[in-house]
């Protein structure tokens, strides 16, 4: 699981897909840790969520393969 003081896309990628959970301070860091700490079920959900987030979207095979169809589209749409 994740915990984030940053906001924007990384907010909402824990938000959504429930991987963990965001902050904005000290206390609500705490509450966070303990959440998980005394809900283990809660614990075991995040911990599922983000293994899946990560297998489904940010897996290397994936991603190297989207990288390089990219960059064939760069290099085809140059070389026009």
């Amino acid at each position: 699981p994740t915990a984030s003081a940053f906001q924007g896309e990384l907010y909402e990628i824990i938000k959504q897909y429930r991987v963990g959970f965001n902050y904005t301070n000290l206390d609500e860091f705490v509450s966070g840790i303990h959440r998980f700490y005394y809900d283990p079920a809660g614990y075991s959900e995040a911990r599922k969520n983000a293994k899946k987030l990560f297998h489904e979207n940010y897996n290397y095979s994936k991603i190297y393969n989207e990288f390089v169809s990219h960059l064939e589209n760069i290099v085809d749409g140059h070389n026009k």
